[in-house]
């Protein structure tokens, strides 16, 4: 599918994003490659059809992964985020009922998780493709993360280029077919 103007705009994206993609002149090939947030780029791949659910929780592995030592610096007793990430791994192992099932307890926890941690703005991020344990983990690593920094504003643009430039490494440009 050729993504244009007219069909993004049925997706009804963020003014934000929007107005990326307007600075773009609506250039998928650019948007994609030059989009300086993750979560935008997951939004966009989801809208299109291309973000299968195995990849979106390697994605959300890598990101949790990334933060997850901040967390347990600062929560050193807490390892809900962690089994939240194994969880994960071995769903994307061996995608069973059971193991679906461990990844939704392992979701539950990490939530609660970021909830202690206070991280509303944490959510938003985890929320972009919520198909994983691992999301919520990250959702509590972030907060930690998000917390520690001292310009929390600069550390989650910072973060949030970082997954643009993950995702990118994971799935090449589709908007160039």
């Amino acid at each position: 599918m050729k993504m244009t103007k007219v069909k993004l705009m049925k997706f009804a994206p963020c003014a934000d994003g929007l107005a990326f993609a307007k600075c773009c002149d609506f250039d998928f090939v650019k948007i994609y490659e030059t989009c300086p947030r993750g979560d935008w780029l997951l939004w966009l791949l989801r809208r299109t059809g291309h973000l299968t659910k195995p990849l979106a929780v390697e994605i959300a592995i890598g990101c949790a992964e990334r933060v997850l030592p901040i967390y347990e610096k600062r929560n050193p007793k807490d390892k809900r985020p962690r089994l939240a990430i194994e969880a994960a791994i071995n769903y994307l192992k061996c995608p069973s009922d059971a193991n679906r099932e461990l990844c939704k307890s392992g979701a539950d926890a990490a939530y609660a998780a970021a909830a202690y941690a206070d991280a509303a703005a944490a959510y938003d991020a985890a929320a972009a493709y919520p198909a994983a344990a691992a999301y919520a983990a990250y959702a509590a690593c972030y907060a930690a993360a998000d917390a520690a920094a001292a310009t929390a504003d600069a550390a989650r643009k910072s973060e949030l280029q970082w997954q643009a430039d993950f995702i990118r490494s994971k799935i090449p440009n589709p908007f160039t077919k």
